[in-house]
């Protein structure tokens, strides 16, 4: 295979209509040119997912994102999804929106797990799956987030949950004890749930999309539209006030086909 397209082959960022960080093997990329729009550029730190988006034609790159600032131009906007919860700490966090809100001109979207009920869930000998992985380092919550995008100068910022867990029968719900790095519910691996089940006093969801706009662009809000956002963990597609009813019902035919 030729030799890996880096970060520091990317000349100017103005030929790209939006960067998407931690981009594994590009298919957030596709995501995000079907949902939002235009054309994307990746940047990803593993070398191996790099060579198998490159050998698809997906445009990823080798590179952190703590250079994107050295590349002159900017992009309309910026995708962290389901990225910055493995990043080392709270700071690397910052620094990474930080450079992030220097090379876009529109918003930020972050796609994040929800960390909000690790204590509540542990006093009842429950926990969500994702809140005890390895590669999570940072489990921010949705305070620490928006404190970041504070602190870098974003205050208009606009938050979705996506998915509602209602009981301890959901099969993102796991006992306590069950094994480090798991997935979905599975009673021969994890052992036995509460009987009855435990039906929770508080909204519990899978994550949140979080858009922080830039201040500059304050007129024209991004609206996030779901199919159906409560049961589903579709991520959304992302309009502007200005577009028609009739463009997000295409984008939406689009969406589900190309799910099928």
């Amino acid at each position: 295979m030729e030799q890996l397209r880096t970060i520091h082959d990317i000349k100017t960022l103005d030929d790209y209509d939006f960067l998407d960080l931690g981009a594994g093997e590009g298919r957030s990329i596709q995501s995000c040119a079907n949902k939002i729009g235009g054309r994307g550029l990746g940047i990803e730190l593993n070398k191996t997912k790099v060579e198998r988006a490159q050998k698809a034609g997906i445009e990823v790159v080798l590179g952190t994102s703590l250079d994107l600032d050295k590349i002159p131009g900017k992009v309309d906007y910026v995708v962290c999804d389901n990225f910055l919860e493995h990043l080392p700490s709270k700071n690397d966090v910052r620094e990474v929106i930080k450079k992030a809100s220097l090379v876009t001109r529109k918003f930020i979207y972050i796609a994040h797990p929800s960390f909000e009920d690790i204590d509540y869930l542990k006093d009842k000998g429950l926990k969500t799956y994702w809140s005890d992985w390895y590669g999570h380092k940072s489990m921010l919550t949705l305070s620490d987030m928006i404190e970041i995008l504070n602190e870098c100068g974003i205050d208009w910022i606009q938050v979705k949950p996506v998915y509602k867990i209602s009981d301890s029968d959901d099969e993102r719900i796991l006992p306590i004890d069950a094994g480090i790095d798991q997935f979905s519910y599975d009673a021969k691996k994890h052992g036995k749930k509460p009987r009855p089940a435990i039906v929770f006093d508080r909204d519990i969801y899978y994550s949140f999309d979080i858009i922080g706009l830039m201040p500059e662009y304050a007129k024209e809000f991004p609206v996030m539209q779901y199919v159906d956002r409560l049961k589903k963990q579709n991520h959304p597609i992302i309009t502007s006030w200005q577009d028609k009813q009739k463009s997000f019902k295409n984008k939406v035919k689009k969406a589900l086909k190309l799910k099928r």
